[in-house]
């Protein structure tokens, strides 16, 4: 079993399950490139497996979890809108006939994997909105739980100024980029469109 993740508000090859959750659309897609990264710098080459959380069921997710690549030691499982691929639906429940067995509900089965995560892949759950509920206290045993929040004005500010250099080796002065929220406002891939093209 892999050894438990500090806490922190990074990503790291180390966490088994990770969860970006928030209206930041931009945020999601930076710490999944992180995590991409992360991933790659430990195990080299990785397999990437994306699924669509209003189409998928846990069992198919969890089998690409839990098998084994034919060349890729590790692998990224991404399930996106996993607010819909968690929810219980009680359409799902009424559609079962009375005397069949409980069948556990995809929320369930992803409890139960984070109880024990397999070493040999990362699940990555993305959303808009999150409601972890018993989650909330697995995941961070064994990864993250990150909110992608919209920034304040002066957090999207102070972005800008570190976004330039780190990404476009491009210094930014403080007026310039507060001037740069002003006119865009806070929503960093706009942002980070305007910071490309004046790089």
């Amino acid at each position: 079993m892999a050894k438990k993740p500090a806490a922190s508000t990074e990503v790291s090859a180390d966490h088994r399950v990770v969860v970006l959750h928030g209206p930041e659309a931009f945020l999601r897609s930076l710490y999944t490139d992180q995590l991409k990264a992360a991933l790659t710098k430990v195990h080299g080459e990785i397999e990437i497996v994306r699924h669509d959380g209003k189409a998928c069921q846990a069992v198919d997710v969890l089998d690409d979890c839990r098998s084994f690549g034919l060349i890729q030691q590790h692998k990224l499982v991404i399930v996106d809108d996993a607010d819909e691929f968690l929810k219980s639906s009680e359409d799902e429940e009424d559609d079962v006939p009375p005397a069949a067995p409980a069948r556990k509900t995809n929320r369930q089965l992803i409890e139960s994997y984070c109880a024990s995560p397999s070493d040999s892949a990362t699940l990555l759950l993305r959303c808009g909105t999150w409601r972890g509920g018993k989650l909330d206290k697995l995941i961070p045993e064994v990864g993250t739980v990150m909110a992608c929040e919209e920034l304040s004005d002066d957090r999207a500010v102070a972005w800008v100024g570190r976004r330039a250099p780190s990404r476009y080796q491009a210094a930014i002065d403080l007026a310039t980029a507060a001037l740069l929220v002003e006119r865009l406002g806070t929503d960093l891939g706009r942002l980070d469109s305007e910071l490309s093209k004046l790089s």
